[in-house]
């Protein structure tokens, strides 16, 4: 991604990257490490599961979503931001989808139970399409 975008600097273009909210819930470091901070929006239907997070859908598949009204969550998204701001140079950001939105199957907003309908929806098969032997794909 740093040559990426390197040579979008080279050609007097900017990097912006896409941040959606939506924090998946499957092998992922930032919500294992932060789900019982009460940092993310808490569920009124399952408050004794998922510590008591509300689980949604989105594009990682079931995800969380950040509490921003808690000064913790502040902390978090800024530690987030940052890290990404060492792995690469990058001129803007754009927050994606920085409402609480949910692709739930029965309009709830709220579905522990998701099974993705796509074989994309799932963050193993994003990490295949962002893999480098192919050619045309982005190495994250």
């Amino acid at each position: 991604m740093t040559d990426f975008v390197k040579n979008l600097h080279n050609h007097n273009q900017r990097a912006v990257f896409i941040l959606d909210a939506g924090i998946g819930v499957t092998d992922n470091h930032w919500y294992d490490d932060y789900k019982s901070q009460s940092i993310f929006i808490k569920s009124s239907q399952n408050p004794t599961e998922n510590e008591g997070n509300l689980i949604g859908a989105v594009w990682p598949g079931k995800a969380v979503f950040p509490d921003f009204w808690c000064d913790n969550t502040k902390e978090f998204w800024k530690k987030g931001i940052d890290q990404l701001k060492t792995l690469t140079e990058f001129d803007g950001l754009w927050l994606d989808m920085n409402e609480v939105t949910s692709f739930c199957p029965d309009n709830s907003g709220e579905c522990p139970n998701f099974k993705p309908t796509s074989p994309l929806d799932e963050p193993a098969d994003w990490k295949a399409i962002f893999n480098p032997q192919f050619p045309n794909s982005v190495n994250l």
